[in-house]
């Protein structure tokens, strides 16, 4: 009878601990599953936030290329320049934005051919100066494009970089990004944050169009002009702009200051698209920089996809 009752306990444990590890591993299955159902998710998800993105980039490229067949110059009032309110889209909204980067100055821009462009650079200090940001990024700045290991006057080459607490090596090439600029010895993040808005890194020498560069840009063109001279000029362009460069150029503002028509342009073809995806949960951003060409084609030159 003893042995029975034995016999019968262990049966019933083992039958217990059979039950247990199957139900742990019907657990563990069934918490597998919505794992692998959550990241399917995620990834559909994601998959359809960037297909959204890159409709918001194609509206880009056509609100662009109609423009550049009706209008031979282009200015703050032109459809591309509005922006784009939040949109439904199923399951959440879009918005974006283009911005005319040839509103900025083009840090690349400081080098023509390889060698220094002297028009550009004296803008760059006077862009500098008026933001009260060091002058001597400028030559920090050419030193970074620049191919050769001579640093300038206020500059630095490989010797200075190398001995940084992070050391690294000088471009000696165009830059990607104006980001660059952060890696400069004589540039600290809230000097480049105020410079920030006025500069880009374009991948060629290109003209700033006066129809819609702010206010410190146009106040760089020339020697002597305030940002209060500038602000006048961006009030009484207002949204229409400049028919050409010796129009703008007419205005009293620049009365004795010869400021040259080299750089200044009415026109653009580069653009920067921003727009943000909010979907669900999810949120995210595109900032696609485009090249227009031919007038009516548009290439994308880089993209930068990132969570807000």
């Amino acid at each position: 009878m003893v042995n029975n009752r034995r016999q019968t306990g262990i049966a019933l444990l083992s039958v217990l601990l059979v039950v247990v590890l199957a139900t742990i591993a019907a657990v563990a299955m069934t918490s597998r599953q919505q794992v692998d159902i959550r990241r399917t998710e995620n990834i559909l998800r994601n998959d359809q936030v960037y297909l959204y993105l890159l409709g918001a980039e194609d509206w880009a490229r056509h609100i662009l290329a109609r423009d550049a067949k009706d209008s031979s110059t282009d200015t703050l009032d032109e459809d591309w320049a509005t922006i784009l309110p939040p949109m439904p889209v199923e399951g959440g909204q879009i918005s974006g934005k283009i911005e005319d980067l040839q509103s900025r100055f083009n840090l690349n821009s400081l080098l023509l051919d390889g060698q220094l462009d002297e028009v550009n650079y004296k803008r760059f200090k006077r862009l500098l100066a008026l933001l009260e940001i060091p002058v001597s990024i400028a030559d920090a700045t050419v030193d970074w494009l620049d191919g050769d290991q001579e640093p300038r006057p206020q500059g630095a080459e490989d010797i200075v970089y190398l001995g940084m607490e992070f050391p690294h090596r000088v471009a000696n090439g165009e830059m990607a990004s104006n980001s660059e600029l952060l890696y400069m010895p004589n540039m600290d993040y809230d000097s480049f944050e105020k410079l920030k808005p006025f500069v880009c890194a374009l991948p060629s020498n290109t003209p700033i169009n006066i129809n819609t560069a702010p206010a410190p840009v146009l106040a760089s063109i020339a020697e002597d002009i305030s940002l209060q001279s500038a602000e006048q000029l961006v009030e009484e362009r207002g949204g229409r702009g400049y028919a050409s460069v010796d129009e703008f150029l007419k205005h009293k503002v620049f009365a004795g200051k010869k400021p040259g028509k080299s750089g200044l342009s009415v026109n653009s073809q580069h653009f920067l698209l921003s727009a943000k995806i909010e979907l669900g949960q999810s949120q995210s951003s595109l900032q696609s920089m485009v090249k227009r060409v031919n007038n009516n084609n548009l290439i994308v030159l880089q993209r930068i996809q990132g969570e807000i």
